[in-house]
């Protein structure tokens, strides 16, 4: 019971960083010189 609670919680987080890896890229493919930029000062990517 537990561990299929623990499996539920880590594909939910799975979907949920999926679902944001896809908006993120949608947004750099929409707008790539602002969003580099604001990546670059949100988390500190180059």
């Amino acid at each position: 019971m537990l561990g299929y609670l623990i499996a539920q919680l880590f594909s939910d987080i799975a979907i949920k960083a999926q679902t944001t890896a896809t908006i993120l890229n949608m947004l750099l493919s929409i707008y790539p010189k602002e969003s580099s930029a604001f990546l670059k000062i949100e988390y500190g990517f180059s």
